[in-house]
């Protein structure tokens, strides 16, 4: 027998029960990523439809690609979105706008590549498809005389982007800085 003090009581079964608490909650969806990539996605949907809890991080990017697979790309789109707001998880946000480009809305692509370069330029770094993207929406802007968009993308593109190689490149960038820059 141990001898304890009035003032300390036993607490090692309040631990026990704390992290056995933790690990129940933690290990709700952990199997969805799993059962998406062997293709059985209604089950995927089914069980994270059902849970408890809804799933976060890997779990919520492998139901939204099972929501994709399933031809429900709008609520992917809602449980990527849902998910970034939630967790802050980069990969959510890239995730989506990935699913936007692929669903051809560009336009939303365009924004949510940009919200995660401004966020993080590593997550985007060496993407030919951003890449290509940023470039014809800097083209776009520069075409409706928003110089400072232009510019703005044009500055990711630096930063993102290898530099291209030929005149298409040295040609738009020196159209934004014609139009962006001041005439003194």
């Amino acid at each position: 027998m141990q001898d304890r003090s009035p003032r300390r009581p036993a607490r090692g079964w309040i631990r026990g029960l704390v992290a056995a608490a933790w690990l129940g909650l933690c290990a709700c969806n952990h199997q969805l990523p799993r059962l998406s990539a062997r293709g059985q996605h209604a089950e995927v949907v089914e069980r994270a439809a059902h849970a408890r809890y809804r799933p976060r991080g890997e779990p919520a990017r492998a139901w939204a690609r099972s929501l994709t697979e399933l031809g429900r790309s709008s609520e992917a789109r809602a449980v990527l979105l849902r998910d970034f707001r939630v967790t802050a998880d980069l990969r959510s946000l890239v995730a989506l706008a990935d699913l936007e480009l692929r669903e051809g809305l560009r336009g939303l692509a365009a924004v949510h590549y940009a919200r995660a370069a401004s966020l993080e330029v590593d997550t985007l770094r060496g993407r030919t498809d951003v890449c290509a993207l940023f470039r014809e929406r800097a083209g776009r802007f520069l075409a409706e005389g928003e110089a400072v968009a232009a510019d703005l993308d044009m500055r990711r593109i630096a930063i993102i982007c290898p530099q291209p190689k030929g005149p298409e490149g040295a040609a738009l960038q020196a159209a934004v800085d014609a139009v962006s820059m001041p005439k003194v």
